[in-house]
C-alpha cells in the first residue's frame, strides 16, 4: 500500500496562492457587468488596430510612402501631449456615465467619416479625421478607466487591471492579423465602419451596466445625502509623493520601450532575418505581456509595500530591454523581450491597481490622463533620442544610457514606498439618480 507523500511547506502555500488567484478570476468572469464592460474595451482594441491597418496603408498609398505613415503616426501622439491634462480635468468634473457616452458616440461618427477618403483620398484629409478621433480618445481613455472603477467592486480591481490588460494584448495579437485580412479581401471602407460600431458597443454598455457600488467598509444600507466634494486638481496629484515617483519612473521607461523598438529593424538585419523579423519580436513582447498580466491580476495592492514590487518590477524590465541590445544570439534576444513584457505587466498592472485604492475617485482621471500623458512624452523622447545615439555610440551604450534614469527613478521610488503611511484614507462613492458620485472619505 502507498502512501503519499504531503507536500512541503512552500509548495502548499504556492498551491493555496494559486487556487485563492484563480477564485478570484472565477468571480470576476461571473460579474456580468464588469465583464461585459472589460470585453467592449477589448473589442474597441481590436477595431483601433482595424483603423491603424487601414489607416497606414491608406497613407503609404496616397503617394508619400513611408514619409506619409511616419506623419500619420505623429500625429496620432500629439493629441495626448497637447490635450490630455484638460481631458483628464474634463473627466473628473463630469464622472457620471453621459461624458463617455457622448464622447463614444462621437469617435463613432468620426471613425465612421474615414470613409470619405473611399471617395477624396487625400492625405490631409486623413491626417484631420486622425486627430480629431485622437483628440476624443484623450476623453475616452480615462473616462473608460474611471467607469471601469465605478462598475468593479474594489477588491475585483486588480483583477479587471489584469485581465484588461490581457485583452489588449490579444487585440495586438488578433487586431492587426484580422485586420490585414479584412484589408485583403474587402478593402479599408468596412474596417473604418466596424471601428466605428465598436465605440457605438462601448456607448451601449455603458449606458446598461449598473454603478453605484460601495466600499466594503461603508455602510451599504445608508442613504444619507453627502455633499459633493469639488473635483480635485493637479496640483493635489502632484503633492503626493508616491504619484511623481511612479510618474517620474514611467518616462524614462517609456522612453527605454520606444527606443528599443526604434531598433527592432537593426537587431533583426544583425540577425540576417531581415525586414520580417521585427514581428517575431513584437511577439515576444505581446508573450510577456500576457504572461505578465496573468500573473499581477491575481494580486491585492492596497499597501505601498505594492510599489516596491512596481520598481523592482520596472528595474528587471529595463535590464531586459538593455540586455535585448547585447544580445549576441537570436533566441536570447527574444527571451529578453518577453521578460521585458512580464515586468512591464507586473509593474502596470499593480501601480494602477494601488492608486485606485489610495487615490481619491474624484482625481483619478486626472491621474490617469497623467499616467497616459507621460507614457506619450517618455516614448516620443525614446523615439527622438534613440535613433540619434545609436549609430553614434552604439545600440547596447545608447539602451544602457536611455535606462540608467529609470533604474535611478526606481531606488527613488523604492525608498519613497518605505516612507508612505500604509494607511490610506479611503475614499467610497454614492450615486445619486444622475449617476453623479459624491465622495466621502473614512478615515
Amino acid at each position: 500500500m502507498s502512501h503519499s507523500r504531503p507536500l512541503p511547506g512552500s509548495a502548499r502555500r504556492f498551491a493555496a496562492s494559486t487556487i485563492t488567484a484563480f477564485g478570484r478570476y472565477r468571480r470576476f468572469l461571473r460579474d456580468r457587468d464588469a465583464s461585459l464592460l472589460l470585453g467592449a474595451g477589448v473589442l474597441s482594441a481590436i477595431g483601433d488596430w482595424f483603423n491603424t491597418v487601414a489607416l497606414i496603408a491608406l497613407a503609404f498609398n496616397f503617394g508619400e510612402g513611408v514619409l506619409g505613415v511616419g506623419g500619420l503616426l505623429i500625429l496620432r501622439m500629439l493629441p495626448r501631449l497637447i490635450l490630455q491634462g484638460p481631458a483628464g480635468i474634463l473627466v473628473d468634473k463630469r464622472p457620471g456615465r453621459g461624458l463617455l457616452i457622448s464622447i463614444e458616440l462621437i469617435m463613432a461618427v468620426i471613425a465612421a467619416s474615414f470613409a470619405l477618403l473611399y471617395f477624396v483620398p487625400s492625405l490631409w484629409l486623413a491626417y484631420a479625421l486622425v486627430v480629431a478621433l485622437e483628440s476624443a480618445n484623450t476623453i475616452a481613455r480615462p473616462g473608460f478607466m474611471v467607469r471601469l472603477l465605478a462598475v468593479v467592486e474594489p477588491t475585483q480591481r486588480p483583477v479587471a487591471n489584469g485581465l484588461y490588460a490581457m485583452g489588449i494584448t490579444i487585440a495586438q495579437f488578433a487586431g492587426p492579423l484580422l485586420g490585414g485580412l479584412m484589408l485583403a479581401l474587402i478593402g479599408t471602407t468596412p474596417l473604418f465602419l466596424v471601428n466605428g460600431l465598436t465605440f457605438v458597443l462601448i456607448a451601449a454598455v455603458v449606458a446598461k451596466v449598473r454603478v453605484g457600488r460601495l466600499d466594503p467598509t461603508s455602510s451599504p444600507s445608508s442613504s444619507e445625502h453627502v455633499a459633493p466634494l469639488p473635483a480635485g486638481s493637479y496640483r493635489e496629484l502632484f503633492r503626493r509623493a508616491d504619484v511623481l515617483g511612479y510618474i517620474g519612473l514611467t518616462v524614462p521607461t517609456a522612453a527605454l520601450i520606444q527606443a528599443t523598438i526604434a531598433f527592432f529593424i537593426v537587431r533583426a538585419h544583425d540577425f540576417g532575418l531581415g525586414d520580417g523579423g521585427t514581428g517575431p519580436f513584437f511577439a515576444a513582447a505581446a508573450v510577456g505581456f500576457f504572461i505578465g498580466g496573468a500573473i499581477a491580476g491575481a494580486g491585492i495592492y492596497q499597501s505601498p509595500r505594492a510599489l516596491i514590487l512596481v520598481a523592482a518590477a520596472e528595474a528587471v524590465g529595463l535590464l531586459a530591454l538593455v540586455g535585448f541590445g547585447l544580445a549576441g544570439a537570436y533566441a536570447m534576444a527574444l527571451l529578453a523581450l518577453v521578460i521585458s513584457g512580464i515586468a512591464a505587466e507586473i509593474s502596470e498592472v499593480p501601480a494602477i491597481s494601488y492608486f485606485q485604492h489610495r487615490l481619491p475617485e474624484r482625481i483619478f482621471g486626472r491621474f490617469y490622463s497623467l499616467f497616459t500623458l507621460s507614457t506619450a512624452g517618455g516614448g516620443l523622447v525614446g523615439l527622438l533620442i534613440g535613433p540619434l545615439l545609436g549609430p553614434r555610440v552604439g545600440i547596447p551604450a545608447t539602451l544602457a544610457l536611455i535606462a540608467l534614469p529609470g533604474i535611478l527613478a526606481a531606488s527613488v521610488l523604492i525608498i519613497l514606498a518605505t516612507r508612505i503611511d500604509p494607511e490610506p484614507r479611503v475614499t467610497t462613492t454614492t450615486r445619486g439618480p444622475d449617476d453623479d458620485r459624491t465622495g466621502r472619505v473614512i478615515a
